[in-house]
């Protein structure tokens, strides 16, 4: 079933980037239904579970395994989410990290492309 807007709510939707004084940006936005499942879906392969693999010497000696460091993410979820997104758009769209390019696109992807992605930056990004 289709979703149809009302216009004063198509006429309401926009993403706001606004830069604080010491060089931070706030984000902000109201999406259409639609715009939002994009977002929605990339924001959960982002915060999907991954499996933990182990560090172990084989050893039975009563100590505990480390979970592997590229596992062990201790950012908290707003935070994955903004590395996350920031990740996919310089492996999609490489001119926007040096501000070389101004052109608008749209941006799509699949869980398989998200974790590929993970992979490249080495437990570093998303």
């Amino acid at each position: 079933m289709a979703v149809v807007l009302s216009p004063e709510l198509e006429e309401k939707r926009g993403l706001w980037l606004r830069q604080q004084a010491d060089g931070t940006f706030k984000v902000g936005g109201l999406l259409t239904a639609v715009q939002g499942a994009k977002w929605q879906a990339i924001a959960q392969t982002i915060l999907s579970p991954r499996l933990p693999t182990f560090t172990s010497d084989d050893t039975d000696d009563g100590s505990d395994d480390e979970v592997s460091p590229v596992l062990a993410d201790g950012r908290a979820r707003e935070q994955l989410l903004a590395d996350g997104f920031t990740a996919y758009i310089d492996r999609h769209h490489p001119a926007a990290r040096d501000r070389l390019d101004t052109n608008t696109q749209d941006l799509h992807t699949t869980k398989n492309q998200t974790v590929a992605a993970y992979a490249a930056t080495e437990g570093r990004g998303i």
